[in-house]
């Protein structure tokens, strides 16, 4: 078993909130206090709990401009609605969450709408993963044997449309693709 900092950290703090909470340190804040000792409480025997179990859940997030602008984003919403949960004064509290749902509100499209933007950018990675050229030529040529026009067609295009404008490739694909529709009509 290999505690990480974390957890060792995690421990610390929760024992000094437990300190905290049994001497009652901040008397005015009892309940804001009661609170964060059960969340720091929770963090550690979470990750007491993690270490012991050994699972590691591994999330894949490249850092992108999007990326940056959800979490920023997100990060402002949510100072809102803390502020206004904290906030004292009736008129001030109602104004933070306000501008917190109006921002949450604003979020939701950002958040659709930028995501199917920033999906449709391909990363070299995922461009690594595709076949090349040479590869699709020869699914095209085999599809074209077998009678397979659709298969060899779509191949063909898809080569066509990875080709950029000036290559002088893209020409004999395209006269390709009309030979094979050609064929496909006898």
């Amino acid at each position: 078993m290999e505690l990480s900092y974390f957890t060792y950290i995690a421990g610390i703090a929760s024992l000094l909130s437990f300190a905290i909470q049994v001497f009652n340190v901040f008397p005015k804040h009892a309940q804001f206090r009661k609170s964060i000792f059960l969340l720091i409480l929770g963090i550690f025997l979470g990750t007491l709990l993690n270490t012991l179990n050994a699972s590691h859940i591994n999330f894949d997030v490249k850092i992108s401009g999007f990326t940056l602008l959800v979490s920023l984003f997100a990060i402002a919403i949510i100072c809102f609605l803390v502020a206004g949960a904290i906030t004292k004064d009736s008129h001030s509290r109602g104004e933070l969450f306000t501008i917190g749902g109006i921002g949450f509100f604003a979020f939701i499209p950002v958040l659709l709408f930028g995501s199917l933007i920033s999906g449709n950018i391909e990363t070299p990675a995922i461009e690594k993963q595709k076949l090349t050229v040479s590869e699709l030529i020869e699914l095209a040529d085999s599809a074209e044997k077998k009678g397979n026009f659709d298969r060899a067609i779509m191949h063909l295009e898809t080569i066509n449309n990875r080709l950029e404008v000036n290559d002088y490739r893209k020409q004999k694909i395209e006269e390709r693709i009309t030979q094979t529709k050609s064929k496909q009509i006898k």
